[in-house]
């Protein structure tokens, strides 16, 4: 039976927990069971395939948690959060946290019987330090591994070191196995996203505001031509793994005789051209500066008949150097900025390309929202072929196409199925995008055939591998028109509403400097009256601070600009708040908010001192762009 102490504890936060457990008799079995070690502590015996197994030593469980907390004990101080796999009876969590008071921690608990047995023979809340514990997962079923999981992962900030016990491994090898795999997923998605954020987070704002004079005079692919050019017709992405070279002379004859449209993407571009072979169009939308790389041979070499279809948050300097006029663009979903000021004259809302790791899902993407079918990967290896990464006439100067022994040692935990069957070399990141494709294929309704037919590339569930001189004789036997890329169509965006989007803009960068100063006073009068104790005060003063945050938060600049500028930051910010929110301790709630709130103006401060004038140039720029065509409308008149 349920302690009451713990029926209590789990009312207050974990309710979902205490909802399962109701109907005691129901959940109660015979795999978990509880007696007493020869020392007098509770253990757990597992009853499972005709075999008793024994979660803590059934000798003194107590000296067997020592143990465990005195082999993580030189860590604990690197780690910001402590993840425990396998409550049992929670010895080792409690010997643990007695040598990290300070740390947050969560529990994992994979058997619903052993917590059961825990929660109705332990007081969980005397035993642990719960106010410092951040998660509490129970495994129900199956698909509560990955949401809790996602949910740990939404709140992660810091290093987490995981301690498993020990006996799991041995009584749950097939859940302990799933967990570990699924654990260091996580984990590593989330470092991926953070460093991809602290990487790109400028660089995303700020190129879409100084992509936006490119973006207003180019035709948006998706709204602005007609969908009967690619309706129900066959589209080849090209990108650049080394398999390419064994389609290279296919993709030459496909072009050749318009049997399908054919678009590089990323450095695919370069393997074609060093084969004589032009695109109907490249795709990018990669926003760091060393995209201008990619480029370099169209620009020294002034290509001017490869239209370029460009991300709007793409690396700025691409577009001011790219040559010709033949550009059409996507709104990316991290370009906040169009999407608060454009507005299309025929659709009230603007379709978006999603941002992925992969440019190869973009491609896809805008190809399903415009018709294509069947839409053909190539060159999409994903993989390393002969220890290469790239198509062998592609070269960089910045990077070697063949890996050293020693790289690709780095890369030797990372294994995937190829094509064929085989297991190959991959990279975290090649996997990273491979799940990314996979996962966008999988969610596509009303979907395209999808044919992969890169050789010896990883296998992509969604699009099936096929050869391609198998896919040019069942799926490319018929000519169509690929020249309407070359023709350039006008936008089709409303200048009035720009022009009224961009005025109110500028009123908030005025208001935005107000509330800056209002939040910086108020932090300063927090710390005044959290040094004299001054609660009363305290109270007021919180209650001001509440108001402007709010007022900060519903800015329009720091929204579009500013927050997504440091967006970390942020997430580090509202989540200390969160924590602190409720506390009854005043002075301590005004230290830490005073703490982070001042750490996070004084990098937006700086935000705000660099994006201003770019952002006065630029909205400038399109105002005058759009009062000068409005004036050459009414002369047309």
């Amino acid at each position: 039976m349920i302690l009451v102490d713990n029926i209590n504890f789990l009312r207050g936060k974990y309710q979902h927990i205490r909802d399962y457990y109701k109907n005691e008799n129901e959940k109660k079995t015979d795999f978990a069971l509880v007696e007493l070690t020869k020392s007098g502590l509770h253990n757990i015996i597992v009853n499972k395939n005709d075999k008793q197994m024994s979660v803590h030593s059934k000798y003194d469980p107590e000296k067997e948690a020592k143990a465990i907390a005195n082999k993580y004990m030189d860590e604990l101080e690197d780690y910001d959060h402590i993840f425990f796999y396998g409550a049992g009876m929670g010895y080792h969590i409690r010997e643990i946290m007695s040598l990290a008071p300070n740390k947050e921690f969560t529990v994992y608990e994979p058997s619903s019987d052993i917590f059961y047995q825990l929660i109705s023979t332990v007081n969980v809340k005397e035993q642990w330090p719960v106010k410092k514990l951040k998660n509490l997962f129970v495994e129900f079923e199956k698909p509560n591994l990955l949401q809790s999981l996602q949910i740990f992962s939404n709140q992660l900030n810091g290093k987490v070191l995981l301690i498993e016990l020990p006996s799991y491994k041995r009584i749950f090898p097939e859940k302990y196995e799933l967990f570990g795999q699924a654990f260091k997923e996580i984990v590593r998605t989330k470092k991926q996203s953070l460093h991809t954020n602290m990487a790109y987070e400028k660089r995303w704002i700020i190129n879409s505001l100084l992509n936006s004079q490119y973006v207003v005079k180019t035709p948006n692919i998706l709204h602005d031509i007609p969908k009967e050019h690619f309706k129900d017709k066959p589209a080849v992405i090209v990108a650049a793994g080394p398999s390419l070279e064994q389609d290279i002379e296919h993709i030459r004859y496909i072009k050749e005789n318009n049997l399908a449209y054919v678009f590089s993407i990323g450095s695919g571009v370069n393997a074609l051209l060093n084969h004589n072979i032009y695109p109907d169009a490249t795709l990018s939308y990669d926003p760091s500066h060393k995209n201008i790389l990619v480029f370099e041979k169209i620009i020294n070499n002034e290509i001017k008949d490869i239209p370029l279809i460009f991300g709007s948050s793409i690396a700025f300097d691409v577009l001011q150097k790219y040559p010709g006029d033949k550009m059409y663009h996507m709104i990316t979903t991290q370009d906040t900025f169009s999407d608060y000021y454009l507005k299309h004259k025929n659709s009230d809302k603007i379709n978006k390309i999603s941002d992925a790791p992969s440019i190869a899902v973009l491609a896809i993407e805008m190809l399903t929202k415009l018709g294509s079918n069947p839409i053909i990967l190539t060159g999409q290896n994903l993989s390393y072929l002969d220890g290469k990464q790239y198509a062998e006439s592609i070269s960089y100067q910045h990077v070697n196409n063949e890996l050293t022994d020693g790289e690709l040692q780095k890369h030797n935990e990372f294994k995937v199925k190829d094509v064929y069957g085989n297991i190959i070399q991959s990279s975290q990141s090649f996997i990273s995008m491979k799940k990314q494709i996979e996962n966008y294929l999988a969610n596509l309704s009303d979907a395209p055939v999808i044919i992969n037919t890169t050789k010896g590339g990883a296998d992509i569930s969604g699009a099936p591998f096929k050869d391609i001189e198998t896919v040019m004789k069942e799926e490319l036997n018929q000519h169509i028109e690929t020249n309407n890329l070359l023709n350039l169509q006008d936008n089709r965006y409303d200048s009035d509403y720009i022009d009224n989007k961009i005025h109110e803009l500028k009123d908030e960068l005025t208001e935005l400097e107000t509330i800056f100063n209002l939040v910086l006073k108020q932090i300063r009068k927090l710390d005044n009256f959290a040094q004299v104790k001054d609660e009363s005060r305290l109270t007021r003063a919180f209650v001001e601070f509440d108001q402007t945050m709010e007022q900060l938060k519903k800015n329009k600049i720091f929204k579009i600009f500013i927050q997504p500028m440091s967006r970390n930051r942020w997430d580090i910010l509202v989540k200390s708040i969160q924590e602190v929110r409720f506390n009854q301790d005043l002075i301590i709630k005004a230290k830490k908010i005073v703490e982070v709130v001042a750490n996070y103006m004084y990098y937006c401060k700086k935000d705000i001192e660099m994006i201003a004038p770019m952002f006065n140039n630029m909205t400038d720029l399109l105002l005058r762009y759009f009062s000068e065509e409005i004036g050459e409308q009414i002369d047309e008149q």
